[in-house]
């Protein structure tokens, strides 16, 4: 992601996370979490209860089902370069979700 795409990303997620009455600390902890998320195509949809959570990048995904969601891995080295999480509202920090465009909201592939 470009740097003024990520100041844009980080402005814009500090923002909403202010709005939700969140503390300094605890949008600071969350900004945290989705950066070393590379989050630069993360979103959360709210209707679906799913978050999607990018970790790197692959043009060959193989999917691994969980109990909570999808591991995404790369088909040749076996990084993992996604997670989807399933019933995600139960599983991560509000906090988290609340910084996470909608679906759409960012453009986003799989795993790119």
């Amino acid at each position: 992601m470009a740097a003024i795409e990520r100041f844009l990303w980080t402005l814009h997620a500090e923002q909403r996370l202010r709005e939700r009455g969140l503390t300094r600390g605890e949008v600071e902890q969350a900004i945290a979490i989705l950066r070393a998320m590379s989050t630069r195509y993360a979103y959360y949809d709210r209707d679906a209860d799913i978050a999607w959570l990018p970790t790197g990048e692959s043009e060959d995904v193989l999917s691994e089902e969980t109990s909570w969601g999808l591991i995404d891995h790369d088909a040749t080295t076996d990084e993992v370069v996604a997670l989807e999480i399933w019933t995600a509202s139960k599983r991560l920090p509000q906090a988290v979700l609340d910084a996470l465009p909608a679906p759409g909201a960012a453009s986003h592939s799989a795993a790119a």
